[in-house]
């Protein structure tokens, strides 16, 4: 999100009409650094996978920006669900593993597939295991 952006997203009347839907209180905001080179929010997805987990320290970003390309390519790139996926970065060494699937249910479903394909497997091993919180939905349309 550029920072003119952040400065004038409030005033939109789209905005407005969502945050008078809220409590403001209940709004925990993330950002991730897009990892991934030319990246498009795709034109239509309802739902979001996100996982949170840093890497251990014998391994380095670009180990985990492949075996996220493996992901895509050997599993998540199966299911007509799929919308998009992509590392995130929040700080240092802390990453996001971000889904954007066309329903709830089938985002679920891919998931929890996740433990028994192999190229989610190397992900898991590299990732600290006291940091992961990986079984986080949201419907968001």
């Amino acid at each position: 999100m550029s920072k003119r952006f952040r400065k004038s997203y409030r005033y939109l009347p789209e905005v407005k009409n969502f945050f008078n839907l809220i409590e403001p209180k209940s709004v925990q905001v993330e950002y991730h650094e897009i990892q991934k080179e030319s990246f498009q929010v795709p034109d239509v997805f309802s739902c979001v996978e996100r996982g949170i987990f840093s890497i251990r320290v014998d391994y380095h970003v670009y180990d985990l920006l492949q075996i996220s390309q493996n992901i895509e390519e050997q599993y998540l790139n199966m299911f007509d669900n799929t919308q998009a996926h992509f590392i995130g970065k929040i700080n240092a060494n802390t990453f996001s593993e971000i889904t954007l699937g066309k329903t709830l249910g089938a985002t679920k479903n891919t998931c929890m597939g996740y433990l028994d394909d192999t190229s989610c497997q190397e992900l898991l091993a590299i990732a600290d295991q006291d940091s992961m919180e990986l079984d986080f939905w949201y419907l968001i349309a």
